[in-house]
């Protein structure tokens, strides 16, 4: 799967095709969380250090629509660190069903604030419920792309280079196309970068504001696969910083 990164200046969003990241500094983010939402313990999770809440925002009161959130604080200083909204629904559809097994148990419900009104269907990854049409997954991203790009909005895409489902060679492709439509040049020749004294994947930069980047090792899920990597690449994008090409870079954190 190739994700997106997309920064507005303070504000820093990434997305797979709909995750987004923003970075408000400054900002106790729990006070605006009731505490009716915080989650205590999850059944058969480890204790953590952090505060989560989990609940639903409402949309439409009329209509008994909501949004379920669920909001993960920083282990440490979590007024200072980005904030990521995860806004495709839940869980990647790409997870093992494992997670619907465990996203159906009745305790896990409970102690997400999940399923309030009792529906009578079980919480599915892949709702049949919403009629997608098959030719809507082909809609390409490119216009919507280049309208960011031109607002002046840096923005990074980056593929697992292990990835068989979308392999980022025709990725790479696409983003060489967006780059001519928009006359970039390429202003970083694609070149290797480092985490941990190892080559962590291939990056390179068209114009100031169009990044694509390969993770080393990573296949469709690229946090699922190399957690470190994967936060390493997200913290130089939130902090404005090009990929490292040497093996001396500072900590994540």
């Amino acid at each position: 799967m190739f994700q997106i990164m997309v920064s507005y200046g303070a504000l820093a969003v990434t997305m797979v095709v709909v995750v987004v990241t923003v970075q408000w500094l400054g900002c106790n983010f729990a006070e605006g969380y009731p505490e009716e939402d915080l989650v205590v313990r999850l059944p058969g999770q480890p204790k953590v250090l952090f505060r989560q809440y989990a609940g639903y925002v409402e949309v439409d009161t009329k209509t008994g629509r909501s949004l379920f959130y669920y909001f993960v604080e920083a282990a440490t200083q979590p007024e200072t660190k980005p904030l990521t909204l995860w806004l495709n629904g839940g869980v990647d559809v790409c997870m093992t069903y494992e997670r619907k097994f465990y996203f159906n148990l009745p305790e896990v419900q409970h102690a997400l604030h999940a399923n309030r009104t009792r529906l009578p269907y079980e919480w599915s990854m892949c709702t049949s419920r919403v009629n997608y049409r098959g030719i809507d997954s082909n809609i390409s991203m490119l216009p919507l792309l280049k309208r960011i790009i031109q607002n002046k909005t840096p923005v990074w895409i980056f593929s697992g280079d292990q990835d068989s489902i979308i392999p980022f060679l025709g990725t790479r492709t696409i983003i060489r196309e967006l780059a001519h439509d928009l006359n970039f040049s390429t202003t970083l020749p694609y070149r290797h970068w480092y985490h941990r004294d190892q080559v962590a994947g291939w990056v390179t930069e068209y114009g100031k504001l169009l990044t694509f980047a390969t993770v080393r090792g990573a296949a469709h899920m690229v946090p699922y696969g190399q957690p470190a990597r994967a936060l390493h690449m997200f913290s130089c994008f939130v902090r404005g910083r090009r990929l490292p090409n040497n093996t001396h870079y500072p900590d994540d954190g």
